[in-house]
């Protein structure tokens, strides 16, 4: 995934996630406001934003190779 996609892919879960929440604030207003599959989508959104958030570990040169082996012997 390039930086573009990734940035197109959180801005879509913070905006689902934002629709979700107003669902999830208007629940208790109104009979049935949020089911279950709503309430799960939002902790999958959060949990997806919160992955795509995280900064990548830093690895040492050899580990970079050793990575770019593995992925060369996959193809």
């Amino acid at each position: 995934m390039n930086r573009k996609q990734k940035q197109e892919l959180k801005d879509f879960l913070r905006k689902e996630i934002a629709r979700l929440e107003d669902v999830e604030s208007q629940s208790s207003e109104i009979p049935f406001g949020m089911d279950i599959n709503d309430a799960r989508m939002l902790q999958a959104y959060r949990i997806a934003l919160a992955a795509l958030q995280r900064k990548a570990p830093d690895i040492n040169p050899r580990q970079q190779e050793e990575q770019e082996q593995h992925k060369g012997g996959n193809q």
